[in-house]
Protein backbone atom coordinates (compact mmCIF):
# COMPACT_ATOMS: atom_id res chain seq x y z
CA UNK A 1 0.00 0.00 0.00
CA UNK A 2 1.24 3.37 -1.04
CA UNK A 3 1.76 5.71 1.47
CA UNK A 4 -0.96 8.46 -0.11
CA UNK A 5 -3.60 5.49 0.28
CA UNK A 6 -2.78 4.77 3.93
CA UNK A 7 -6.27 5.73 5.85
CA UNK A 8 -4.84 7.83 8.39
CA UNK A 9 -2.62 10.01 5.86
CA UNK A 10 -5.88 10.35 3.82
CA UNK A 11 -8.18 11.73 7.07
CA UNK A 12 -5.06 13.96 7.23
CA UNK A 13 -5.43 15.19 4.23
CA UNK A 14 -8.93 15.55 4.00
CA UNK A 15 -8.76 17.68 7.39
CA UNK A 16 -6.65 20.01 5.18
CA UNK A 17 -8.51 19.84 1.78
CA UNK A 18 -8.89 23.60 1.96
CA UNK A 19 -5.25 23.90 1.88
CA UNK A 20 -4.91 21.50 -0.42
CA UNK A 21 -7.20 23.16 -3.25
CA UNK A 22 -5.88 26.69 -1.99
CA UNK A 23 -2.39 25.35 -3.66
CA UNK A 24 -3.88 23.31 -6.83
CA UNK A 25 -2.03 24.36 -9.80
CA UNK A 26 -3.96 21.42 -11.76
CA UNK A 27 -6.92 20.02 -13.07
CA UNK A 28 -5.49 16.96 -11.46
CA UNK A 29 -4.51 18.32 -7.74
CA UNK A 30 -8.43 20.00 -7.97
CA UNK A 31 -9.71 16.89 -8.75
CA UNK A 32 -7.52 15.20 -6.02
CA UNK A 33 -9.18 17.65 -3.11
CA UNK A 34 -12.56 16.91 -4.44
CA UNK A 35 -12.11 13.20 -4.14
CA UNK A 36 -10.66 13.55 -0.86
CA UNK A 37 -13.83 15.77 0.07
CA UNK A 38 -16.15 13.19 -1.59
CA UNK A 39 -14.76 10.72 0.66
CA UNK A 40 -15.59 12.37 4.03
CA UNK A 41 -18.88 11.49 5.63
CA UNK A 42 -18.78 14.20 7.98
CA UNK A 43 -18.45 17.23 5.72
CA UNK A 44 -19.94 18.03 2.55
CA UNK A 45 -18.66 21.05 0.05
CA UNK A 46 -19.96 24.32 -0.13
CA UNK A 47 -19.04 25.77 -2.95
CA UNK A 48 -18.20 29.82 -3.09
CA UNK A 49 -19.56 32.57 -5.47
CA UNK A 50 -17.60 33.77 -8.18
CA UNK A 51 -17.74 37.45 -8.16
CA UNK A 52 -17.44 38.42 -12.19
CA UNK A 53 -21.65 37.20 -13.47
CA UNK A 54 -19.57 36.32 -16.84
CA UNK A 55 -17.10 34.30 -15.65
CA UNK A 56 -19.75 32.63 -12.97
CA UNK A 57 -21.98 31.55 -15.73
CA UNK A 58 -19.72 30.59 -18.15
CA UNK A 59 -17.09 28.80 -16.33
CA UNK A 60 -17.67 28.20 -12.15
CA UNK A 61 -21.41 26.98 -12.08
CA UNK A 62 -20.62 24.97 -15.08
CA UNK A 63 -17.89 23.43 -13.14
CA UNK A 64 -20.07 22.78 -10.04
CA UNK A 65 -22.32 21.05 -11.66
CA UNK A 66 -19.57 18.72 -13.01
CA UNK A 67 -17.76 18.04 -9.83
CA UNK A 68 -21.25 17.62 -7.92
CA UNK A 69 -22.24 14.91 -10.18
CA UNK A 70 -19.02 13.70 -10.96
CA UNK A 71 -18.28 12.97 -7.31
CA UNK A 72 -21.36 12.65 -5.84
CA UNK A 73 -21.18 14.12 -2.92
CA UNK A 74 -23.38 13.37 0.18
CA UNK A 75 -24.91 15.46 2.16
CA UNK A 76 -23.10 15.56 5.86
CA UNK A 77 -22.72 17.92 8.79
CA UNK A 78 -19.89 20.36 8.26
CA UNK A 79 -19.66 22.28 5.45
CA UNK A 80 -15.81 22.61 3.74
CA UNK A 81 -15.64 25.68 1.45
CA UNK A 82 -14.44 25.09 -2.14
CA UNK A 83 -13.12 28.33 -3.21
CA UNK A 84 -13.45 29.47 -7.22
CA UNK A 85 -9.85 31.16 -7.11
CA UNK A 86 -7.77 28.13 -7.72
CA UNK A 87 -10.30 26.75 -10.59
CA UNK A 88 -10.55 29.95 -12.03
CA UNK A 89 -6.89 30.25 -12.16
CA UNK A 90 -6.69 27.09 -13.87
CA UNK A 91 -9.70 28.60 -16.21
CA UNK A 92 -7.41 31.82 -16.73
CA UNK A 93 -4.60 29.52 -18.16
CA UNK A 94 -6.85 28.47 -20.79
CA UNK A 95 -8.46 32.04 -21.10
CA UNK A 96 -5.25 33.31 -22.21
CA UNK A 97 -4.48 30.46 -24.48
CA UNK A 98 -1.29 29.11 -22.21
CA UNK A 99 -3.73 25.91 -21.64
CA UNK A 100 -5.31 23.11 -23.84
CA UNK A 101 -9.21 23.48 -23.66
CA UNK A 102 -9.46 19.61 -23.41
CA UNK A 103 -8.90 19.61 -19.55
CA UNK A 104 -11.14 22.79 -18.82
CA UNK A 105 -14.12 21.31 -21.28
CA UNK A 106 -14.34 18.08 -19.52
CA UNK A 107 -14.85 19.46 -16.40
CA UNK A 108 -17.83 21.53 -17.61
CA UNK A 109 -21.90 20.77 -17.18
CA UNK A 110 -24.21 23.05 -19.08
CA UNK A 111 -27.98 22.82 -18.35
CA UNK A 112 -30.70 25.41 -19.33
CA UNK A 113 -31.54 28.00 -16.80
CA UNK A 114 -34.87 27.65 -14.45
CA UNK A 115 -35.19 31.57 -14.78
CA UNK A 116 -36.67 32.99 -18.01
CA UNK A 117 -34.21 35.93 -19.80
CA UNK A 118 -35.54 38.11 -22.20
CA UNK A 119 -32.98 37.74 -24.87
CA UNK A 120 -32.74 40.22 -27.17
CA UNK A 121 -30.10 41.82 -28.72
CA UNK A 122 -27.92 42.70 -25.77
CA UNK A 123 -23.80 43.65 -25.27
CA UNK A 124 -21.56 40.73 -24.73
CA UNK A 125 -22.06 39.93 -21.24
CA UNK A 126 -23.31 37.51 -18.43
CA UNK A 127 -26.86 38.88 -19.78
CA UNK A 128 -26.34 37.53 -23.28
CA UNK A 129 -25.46 34.15 -22.28
CA UNK A 130 -28.35 34.18 -19.36
CA UNK A 131 -30.62 34.36 -22.53
CA UNK A 132 -28.44 31.48 -24.56
CA UNK A 133 -28.90 29.17 -21.46
CA UNK A 134 -32.76 30.10 -20.91
CA UNK A 135 -33.63 29.42 -24.30
CA UNK A 136 -34.26 32.83 -25.63
CA UNK A 137 -33.32 34.41 -29.46
CA UNK A 138 -30.47 36.73 -28.24
CA UNK A 139 -28.19 38.39 -30.36
CA UNK A 140 -24.15 39.60 -28.13
CA UNK A 141 -23.13 43.14 -29.59
CA UNK A 142 -19.32 43.38 -29.01
CA UNK A 143 -18.20 46.06 -26.75
CA UNK A 144 -15.72 48.41 -28.60
CA UNK A 145 -12.73 47.03 -27.08
CA UNK A 146 -13.74 43.34 -28.02
CA UNK A 147 -14.20 40.57 -26.08
CA UNK A 148 -11.58 37.62 -25.00
CA UNK A 149 -11.93 35.14 -28.48
CA UNK A 150 -11.55 31.88 -25.69
CA UNK A 151 -15.17 33.02 -23.74
CA UNK A 152 -16.68 33.96 -27.34
CA UNK A 153 -15.56 30.22 -29.20
CA UNK A 154 -16.67 28.48 -25.92
CA UNK A 155 -19.91 30.71 -25.24
CA UNK A 156 -20.82 29.79 -29.09
CA UNK A 157 -20.17 25.84 -28.38
CA UNK A 158 -22.48 25.95 -25.16
CA UNK A 159 -25.23 27.55 -27.66
CA UNK A 160 -24.46 24.73 -30.50
CA UNK A 161 -24.52 22.23 -27.40
CA UNK A 162 -27.94 23.28 -26.10
CA UNK A 163 -29.28 23.64 -29.53
CA UNK A 164 -29.45 27.50 -29.69
CA UNK A 165 -27.47 29.89 -31.89
CA UNK A 166 -25.81 32.94 -30.47
CA UNK A 167 -24.61 35.69 -33.64
CA UNK A 168 -22.20 37.99 -32.37
CA UNK A 169 -21.97 41.34 -33.95
CA UNK A 170 -19.99 44.38 -33.68
CA UNK A 171 -21.90 47.55 -33.68
CA UNK A 172 -20.90 48.43 -37.21
CA UNK A 173 -22.26 45.25 -38.62
CA UNK A 174 -25.41 45.78 -36.20
CA UNK A 175 -25.80 48.81 -37.78
CA UNK A 176 -25.31 47.41 -41.19
CA UNK A 177 -27.87 44.63 -40.36
CA UNK A 178 -30.20 47.29 -39.26
CA UNK A 179 -29.81 49.22 -42.33
CA UNK A 180 -30.59 46.27 -44.55
CA UNK A 181 -33.93 45.48 -42.76
CA UNK A 182 -35.33 48.86 -42.30
CA UNK A 183 -33.36 51.21 -45.09
CA UNK A 184 -30.20 53.23 -45.25
CA UNK A 185 -30.99 56.38 -42.71
CA UNK A 186 -31.54 53.77 -39.78
CA UNK A 187 -28.89 54.50 -37.13
CA UNK A 188 -28.40 52.17 -34.30
CA UNK A 189 -29.49 54.29 -30.92
CA UNK A 190 -29.00 51.65 -28.22
CA UNK A 191 -27.68 48.30 -28.12
CA UNK A 192 -30.35 47.21 -25.66
CA UNK A 193 -33.80 47.78 -27.98
CA UNK A 194 -34.12 47.51 -31.52
CA UNK A 195 -34.63 51.32 -33.20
Amino acid sequence: MSIRQHPRVRALARRHVGLLLRRAKTWANVDSALRLLAEDSHRSPAFGRCADPLLDLLYWQPFVRWAQSHFGFAPAGEAATVPPEPVLALVEEYRTGDAPPRPLLKRMRYDRLDERSGGGIVPWSAEALRGVLSGAPTIAVLPANGALESDLDLALRVASELGESLPILSDTHLTRLLQALRGPETELTQVNAVP
